[in-house]
């Protein structure tokens, strides 16, 4: 198995595994896995790309059941940790001879592979104090060399406040989870006082798929529709700004600060910006920027009108080629 992690002398595990997800309970992580397993990569910027679960993959095995039938997965009941093989080929390169003569050679990408560890745990912080099932999770962090961070916008925009509160109860703070967790690998894996620590990190907001994150995205002028059926917040600038001034408005004024703590320990932090399940496209009457909602109501669930996962996959190989390039 190819292994993107480059081994140095610095006392971190040289087999660590590829790319590990983290986020707060509801913040969508289980719908950004089962979105892998349903959607794809762009062939012709990435090549092919899929996940193997292993044969006892349980986990994988229910979110494909949901997959099949376009519903949500259900809430995490129990710890489900797995590792999914990600496996695929880069696109096809031309190779020209050194004088430029003759017709150019096609060579096939090389078939490559890397692991993403699954630690989904029900409800709470991800690294709660004296838990077991989160100090699991937190040994999977320590021993990664990618880390997706997912970003639930929900519970930071005062539009939708009202949503995530329905149980009565009020939700973990993006800031407090994303300080526990960076205290913790401070305590753990810290090279030591202003220096970085050793992970790439993936800054990933979730849910553009819901109309008030959308309209927010929109009216910052943030979305492209340039080859699409339906527009995008891009990867990069676009996407960080987005973070960045979802963490300045948010309801939590905390928020405020996640921008300067995560930049001020990783040295290399992509941004991205999904929609799990794809904004709502009609086949015969295209999109409609007023009617993005892609869920139905049908026997009591939720399902999704017409599955496409965005950028989910571009999340994902977009870390991994950062973990190739082997910049530290």
């Amino acid at each position: 198995m190819t292994d993107p992690y480059i081994p140095t002398d610095d006392g971190y595990p040289d087999d660590a595994p590829a790319i590990v997800l983290v986020g707060p309970a509801g913040g969508g992580k289980t719908t950004f896995l089962q979105g892998l397993l349903r959607g794809h990569p762009n062939p012709a910027t990435y090549g092919d790309w899929r996940v193997i679960p292993g044969r006892d993959a349980v986990y994988a095995d229910a979110l494909l059941d949901n997959a099949e039938i376009d519903a949500f997965p259900d809430a995490t009941g129990s710890v489900a940790e797995e590792t999914w093989t990600i496996i695929g080929t880069r696109p096809a390169t031309q190779e020209r001879s050194l004088w430029g003569l003759g017709a150019p050679k096609i060579r096939d990408g090389a078939e490559e592979s890397f692991d993403l560890v699954i630690c989904d745990i029900p409800g709470g912080s991800t690294v709660k104090v004296d838990d077991q099932a989160n100090a699991e999770t937190l040994e999977a962090v320590k021993q990664a060399a990618g880390i997706i961070l997912l970003i639930d916008p929900t519970r930071m925009m005062k539009e939708t406040q009202r949503e995530v509160r329905q149980d009565g109860k009020e939700p973990i703070s993006t800031y407090r989870h994303v300080f526990r967790l960076l205290k913790a690998l401070d305590r753990e894996v810290g090279p030591g006082r202003g220096q970085k620590l050793p992970q790439a990190l993936s800054v990933c907001i979730s849910k553009l798929d819901h109309a008030e994150v959308f309209n927010l995205a929109n009216n910052l002028d943030l979305l492209s529709a340039a080859d699409r059926e339906t527009p995008v917040v891009p990867a990069g600038e676009k996407s960080r700004d987005f973070f960045h001034h979802l963490c300045k408005m948010s309801v939590n004024s905390s928020d405020a600060g996640i921008p300067r703590e995560l930049e001020a320990r990783f040295s290399r932090i992509t941004y991205h910006t999904v929609s799990s399940i794809g904004l709502y496209y009609d086949p015969d009457r295209g999109f409609d920027w007023d009617n993005v909602v892609n869920v139905k109501a049908q026997d009591g669930r939720e399902t999704i009108v017409r599955y496409q996962p965005m950028e989910v996959w571009e999340t994902l190989l977009d870390l991994y080629l950062v973990l190739q390039a082997g910049e530290r």
